[in-house]
Order: structure tokens, then C-alpha cells, then sequence
């Protein structure tokens, strides 16, 4: 998904599905609706993390990813900003160094989707690309290659 804007949600086991708003404006907004599955393990189950973050947030309908500062308006939607602000601290805590912003989280989804053999308009539709072309020239095609090479059939 997009960093931004917050989608909303409507839990619906097993899994739950997100309305994703339009991020560029539109003469007539209207969201993509976007399915979030259970994963297999609780530490990387995202329907888990989310339940987490419904607990401190509140269940309130309304965008799901806000802020909680003082002084900030209820249910006020975090900026694609805060998100890659939130991955830079993660990344510097974890020693990570070098240029970090958001995009890998949807590019590594697209990326890991296409290694797990994922059909591309699934991954379109869960990455919300657009076009096609630049979600298989820059995620699959790449991640394709570097499966089927035959250098890792070589012992070096």
C-alpha cells in the first residue's frame, strides 16, 4: 500500500479489508478496497499488529493509521512523512545506515509476491499500481531474474 493517505478498515475474518483513498485527487474520489490476509507467524501477522494498534488506538471508525500527539485533532491521518520518519528511527536503532525512506515496504512486498510466484494483477492490486509496465519492469522482472539464475547453481 501507498504510504499515504491512512486507508480505514472493516475487520472481516479471517483478515480484514482496507479503503484505500485516492492519493492523487480525483473529480470523483472514491477508495480502492484493499484485502489484508492473516499471516502464518503472530510476530509478522499483520491482522495481529493491527488488533495491537486498534487496542491503543481505539476502535473508531475513521483512518487507521493517526496520530496520537497531544493537541492533535481525534483521528487526524498520519502524512506519508510520519511513515518514513517511523521507518527511518526503526532502521538507525537497528544499525542500518545509508538512504532509508518507506518505498521499500511496498517495493519488498511487490518483490517478495513475484518470488512467491504471485500472479502480477494480484500484486497490482495490493501494491495499488497504476501501471503495470513500471510494476513489472522495476519489482518482477528483476526479482524473476535474480530466481532463475544459474549462478547459484555454480559452488562459488
Amino acid at each position: 500500500m501507498r504510504t499515504s493517505p491512512s486507508p480505514t478498515s472493516n475487520l472481516s475474518p479471517p483478515g480484514c479489508c482496507c479503503t484505500c483513498a485516492d492519493p492523487r485527487p480525483t473529480p470523483r474520489p472514491r477508495g480502492q478496497i484493499v484485502g489484508i490476509a492473516p499471516g502464518q507467524h503472530r510476530e509478522t501477522d499483520p491482522i495481529a499488529a493491527l488488533d495491537a494498534w486498534l487496542a491503543h488506538r481505539g476502535t473508531t471508525p475513521g483512518p487507521v493509521f493517526t496520530s496520537l500527539r497531544n493537541g492533535a485533532p481525534p483521528l487526524q491521518s498520519i502524512s506519508g512523512n510520519v511513515v518514513t520518519s517511523v521507518v527511518k528511527r526503526h532502521a538507525e536503532a537497528a544499525g542500518l545506515t545509508g538512504r532509508v525512506t518507506a518505498h521499500p515496504l511496498r517495493a519488498g512486498h511487490a518483490t517478495a509476491a513475484a518470488m512467491a510466484g504471485v500472479g502480477v494483477d494480484q500484486i497490482a492490486a495490493q501494491t495499488r499500481h497504476r501501471r503495470i509496465d513500471i510494476l513489472v519492469d522495476r519489482y518482477i522482472r528483476p526479482a524473476q531474474a535474480l530466481h532463475a539464475t544459474s549462478s547459484r547453481y555454480l559452488g562459488l
